[in-house]
């Protein structure tokens, strides 16, 4: 192995064999920013990306030294999946786990490819001596990808390697069963389980059985067991979590606890919404299980704008929208054809556009100002650990120091299944989550660091400085993200953390085709171009409806039908992005 020095870090280089092809030596490059093997008989380079990066196992052959043995038949049925690559019980396996970002040959779109970089590793003349190296390459491999800085000196020294990187707490993963058209925990369990087992992320599934529970198990839980919750649903179930949390006594503490979205229902606006933030809108829209599922294992953070809502009987908190008038009679009253999935909207919009209805009200706003491109203050980062890794080659313990792994987590595919078996030889977890910026206050601080209100509450006038619009409306519809859901672009240029309720408002008088144009401009965001729609950049706003009858809704919730005030709080809460903008 050859070792330098760069000004980033070290560059190491050693000589493997490729898997399928064994007679073929291969030159594996490693950096603080890539991988790079190159085939030494065709002098072909090939980039892995740390970014691209979400995992690295080391495995050994069935029927190794201290390998459970081949069942009859297996090795045939292997060696023909592999174009007759055999398997050499001295060799020792090191495979790389890859998501890269590509364009469609066709020009069609973008999409997620996933590669499993597998190499022989069987220089030494023993089983045990190559395995020492492969976990010693492993470990170079996870660090890297995960940001751990490597230098010439910290080589020399030696060191265990589970000591390399502190261990993360567990994922809170909630499902809900019924979101959408009910296929979420078949969602988890085939595409979400494979990723959370390549990146070896620990977690903890509950399956929710009642409306509520979510909230109630924000409102009462010891949160500090986990790194972060992440939603296997559609919206409606992160909307229970922020509003559990809001309920805590310690609700300040709480609220800007991390989310992940991975969507299992009809509208995922959210989802959709960071992926366009991460610039993967097109391979989000090509694959948005996969491409939110990734968010887990890069663990990045993003910071999000959160509402907090007052209507005349409670306190709420929303991430996502405020409707009133059209939309939110689509959201609603569609319920009924939630078999649908997300073309129950297209199927009531179009029964709605029949029988148009118009709210009377006043809409009184706080105007705001867009600030411009987003800042690297509004950005977080899992930080990089300034502690370099402190292993040499052949430190490693061999011990073969196995994990379990969760049922039916197919963590490579089925014919590698019957050649490998997996070691996860010295866990080494993704880094822990610091937050620098969040708030921990002791039970001696009195004032909570966040105030939940900064406007008058709903029983006195706005202040001075708010405007006001009064008469008749087809719809008012305010959002803080860019998506509402995965096809409806409703806010071109927003972005998660701008601070601002993007309001829009159509008013009595405009035609059924008019509306009409409206909707269907909301896929690729033309509807902005209508001159019949106002639209207002406001930090905050208050619905006053004086027509009887209707909704107002909250992120796609029904609340109480009356007064309803909306106060915009920037970067308040936290999401998990599978790279950074």
């Amino acid at each position: 192995m050859s070792i330098s020095e760069e000004q980033d870090g070290v560059r190491l280089q050693e000589q493997f064999t490729f898997f399928t092809k064994p007679k073929i030596q291969c030159r594996v490059t490693l950096t603080q920013s890539y991988v790079e093997v190159e085939n030494l008989t065709t002098k072909v380079l090939e980039r892995i990306n740390a970014g691209d990066i979400i995992g690295c196992h080391c495995m050994r052959p069935k029927g190794a030294p201290g390998g459970p043995s081949p069942a009859a038949g297996s090795g045939d049925r292997a060696a023909a999946e592999f174009r007759g690559t055999q398997v050499r019980e001295l060799d020792a396996y090191i495979c790389i786990y890859a998501y890269t970002c590509k364009r469609r040959g066709d020009g069609a779109g973008v999409h997620i490819k996933r590669r499993a970089h597998i190499f022989r590793v069987g220089k030494k003349p023993t089983y045990e001596a190559n395995l020492r190296l492969a976990a010693f390459w492993r470990t170079l491999v996870l660090c890297v990808a995960r940001g751990v800085a490597i230098t010439k000196p910290a080589l020399a020294q030696a060191a265990h390697v589970a000591d390399l990187i502190p261990p993360v707490k567990k994922l809170l993963i909630l499902i809900n069963p019924c979101s959408g058209q009910g296929y979420a925990q078949q969602v988890f369990g085939q595409r979400v389980l494979p990723i959370l087992s390549e990146s070896d992320a620990p977690h903890e599934v509950v399956v929710t059985s009642r409306a509520g529970e979510a909230r109630q198990l924000a409102a009462e839980a010891d949160l500090s067991q986990w790194s972060a919750v992440v939603i296997v649903s559609g919206d409606g179930l992160l909307y229970e979590v922020y509003n559990g949390i809001l309920s805590r006594a310690d609700w300040h503490r709480w609220v800007d606890f991390p989310v992940a979205l991975v969507p299992a229902g009809s509208g995922n606006g959210m989802a959709a919404s960071v992926a366009h933030a991460s610039n993967l809108l097109p391979a989000f829209m090509q694959n948005p299980v996969l491409t939110a599922s990734l968010a887990l294992a890069k663990r990045l953070q993003l910071q999000v704008d959160l509402m907090m809502v007052r209507t005349q009987t409670e306190e709420l908190v929303g991430f996502l929208s405020l409707g009133w008038g059209l939309l939110a009679d689509i959201d609603i009253e569609s319920e009924r054809l939630r078999v649908l999935g997300g073309a129950r909207f297209t199927v009531w919009a179009a029964a709605r556009l029949l029988t148009l209805k118009t709210y009377r009200g006043k809409v009184f706003y706080l105007p705001g100002e867009r600030t411009g491109a987003r800042t690297e203050e509004r950005r977080i980062e899992r930080p990089r650990l300034e502690r370099a890794i402190t292993i040499e080659s052949g430190s490693s313990s061999a011990g073969g120091r196995r994990r379990p792994v969760s049922e039916g987590a197919p963590t490579t595919p089925a014919s590698e299944r019957d050649v490998f078996t997996e070691l996860m030889l010295d866990q080494v977890p993704p880094p822990a989550e610091s937050d620098p910026g969040r708030r921990r206050l002791s039970s001696a601080d009195a004032e909570p660091a966040v105030a939940r209100h900064q406007f008058p509450p709903l029983d006195q006038p706005p202040p001075d400085d708010w405007a006001c619009i009064q008469g008749e409306f087809v719809l008012v519809y305010g959002s803080l993200p860019s998506h509402i859901s995965g096809d409806m672009h409703l806010n071109p240029g927003a972005e998660l953390s701008d601070g601002l309720l993007h309001l829009h408002i159509i008013r009595a008088g405009v035609t059924r085709s008019q509306v009409l144009r409206y909707l269907l401009g909301l896929a690729d965001g033309q509807h902005t171009e209508l001159p019949f729609v106002e639209r207002i950049a406001v930090r905050a706003v208050r619905l006053v409806p004086e027509t009887a009858g209707g909704y107002i809704t909250l992120d796609g919730e029904v609340v109480q039908y009356g007064p309803v005030q909306a106060e915009v709080r920037r970067g308040l809460g936290r999401v998990l992005c599978p790279r950074l903008p």
